[in-house]
């Protein structure tokens, strides 16, 4: 008898990483509040434009399993790490669905919805690879969308409703390196002046266009990303320090947005 259907939420990111610099906060949300949730990341790439491929796949390994408490790590090969080349959008897709569907298949649970995290159109940090994971997981939510699948088509498709959320680029260069206002609520939080958050749910209507959430232990950014031991270099320490995307996460539903990302295509 299979379990009952559970939600999976699914980060696909570009690098060996990402995750620690950039989507504590919502991972921590999750795990905090859906427990009953699974977490899975997916790395696009291996990081391997410096030859430090391998090293940095264990890094990921060890800093989401061990720091983290990520259930799955699914790492690919076919892509490319590289900071000017865009890859085939068509082809990151093609990886991106054929994975997920295989990973789901050979997975005992059955999922109700699945739910995937990443960059938004701009990257986050502006990196080529982040705007390319972008549009290759848009590309994949169109798809999802539209009708008259072929049969073939419909053998691939995924197996469950498909819900994407984009973590947003801070445009201000003084609010993503300078949060005040991050380190304010912070404080406070810690003299017991701002409440934890004690509820958390936006699996109901699939209308809810953003969700907020906020990390009141930046530590763990530290640990994760110090567990990447090759990129923890003296530039990515401050930013663990600084970076707005330790201490608060910005996500907007890519599903409102569908008329205008339609007319953001790249193959």
């Amino acid at each position: 008898m299979s379990p009952n259907p559970r939600k999976l939420n699914v980060f696909v990111i570009a690098h060996p990483d990402d995750e620690s610099m950039f989507f504590i906060p919502t991972i921590r949300a999750l795990q905090q509040h859906e427990s009953e949730s699974k977490i899975w990341l997916l790395c696009l790439t291996t990081g391997d434009y410096d030859g430090l491929g391998k090293a940095r796949v264990k890094e990921l390994e060890k800093a989401s399993y061990d720091v983290l408490g990520i259930d799955r790590v699914i790492q690919l090969n076919e892509l490319k790490d590289h900071p000017t080349e865009s890859w085939s959008i068509d082809q990151a897709t093609q990886c991106l669905r054929a994975c997920l569907r295989q990973e789901i298949d050979n997975d005992a649970q059955k999922y109700s919805k699945i739910c995937i995290f990443t960059f938004d159109q701009d990257g986050v940090s502006g990196h080529i690879n982040h705007r390319d994971t972008f549009l290759a997981v848009r590309q994949l939510y169109l798809e999802e969308q539209e009708s008259g699948f072929s049969s073939t088509e419909r053998d691939l498709s995924l197996p469950a409703k498909l819900m994407v959320f984009l973590l947003e680029t801070e445009p201000s260069l003084f609010q993503k390196y300078f949060p005040v206002y991050e380190w304010l609520s912070l404080i406070l939080f810690w003299i017991h002046l701002v409440p934890q958050i004690s509820s958390f749910k936006y699996d109901g209507p699939s209308h809810v266009k953003e969700l907020v959430f906020r990390l009141r232990y930046p530590c763990l950014n530290w640990r994760a990303m110090a567990t990447h031991r090759s990129q923890f270099v003296w530039y990515r320490r401050l930013f663990v320090v600084f970076s707005c995307y330790t201490y608060v996460n910005r996500l907007k539903n890519l599903g409102p947005d569908l008329p205008k990302a339609k007319q953001l295509v790249r193959t």
